[in-house]
């Protein structure tokens, strides 16, 4: 069986932006995948190691730098890592 899921993104980038630390919001949490929004300043690091589960990073405004394993990917709005 599909189940399908709604979340509205401008809703929790409104709760979001109200906060002063930890600009986090998830919505989803599994054991397989977490599905959340983040907003990062300038120069600010994600903070958090890699999780057990698998990762999906949309970057929607800005640059961004990843680390992979051992290897860097350069990020901009539209690209998907």
């Amino acid at each position: 069986m599909v189940k399908k899921l709604e979340h509205d993104t401008n809703k929790y980038l409104k709760t979001i932006r109200s906060k002063s630390k930890n600009r986090l919001e998830t919505f989803i949490r599994g054991k397989k995948l977490s599905l959340g929004i983040q907003l990062l300043k300038k120069g600010e690091d994600y903070g958090e190691p890699a999780h057990h589960n698998d990762e999906v990073y949309f970057i929607l405004k800005g640059r961004a730098q990843l680390l992979i394993g051992r290897k860097n990917f350069k990020a901009s709005p539209g690209m998907t890592s």
